[in-house]
């Protein structure tokens, strides 16, 4: 606990190509960009940058990436995983999904009102898969704004 991702990287052999971002606790982490790669990642270190240790599962994305279809392909995850039990989760996650393929078809609105339904499936979501199922999706635009259209901005 507490080792960085460079020292983790290192002892992995590198990472294929130039790093542009991590998700340091697998999907319900959300992405970090590539200048945190010195953050500790320990509870306390991940929570304050946003983000979360979770099933420590760490997923390493090269420059070549897409940031939106890295998102897209979170939120299907979401979508697919989501017991359906509570509305803000089971709904929530089929709007990130389908705001997330709109965009990606060309619709610029579409992301319009996605961090007021992330908020409300974090605030309302009855368990910690509804809660996180939107940062991927957060988190990215927060990072890589000119993926979104500067959709942070």
């Amino acid at each position: 606990m507490g080792i960085t991702l460079r020292e983790l990287l290192d002892l992995a052999g590198g990472v294929n190509g130039t790093l542009k971002a991590f998700s340091p606790g697998g999907a319900s982490s959300g992405f970090l960009p590539a200048d945190q790669i010195d953050l500790p990642m320990d509870f306390k270190s991940l929570r304050e940058a946003g983000s979360m240790l979770g099933s420590a599962g760490v997923v390493v994305l090269n420059d070549d990436t897409d940031m939106v279809d890295a998102a897209l392909t979170q939120a299907v995850f979401f979508e697919d995983e989501s017991c359906g039990q509570c509305s803000p989760c089971r709904i929530g996650t089929q709007i990130v999904r389908q705001a997330l393929e709109r965009y990606r078809g060309g619709d610029a609105q579409a992301l319009t009102y996605i961090r007021e339904v992330a908020w409300g499936m974090r605030e309302a979501s009855i368990c910690g898969l509804g809660q996180a199922a939107a940062l991927p999706l957060t988190s990215a635009m927060k990072y890589f704004p000119q993926e979104f259209g500067d959709a942070d901005e």
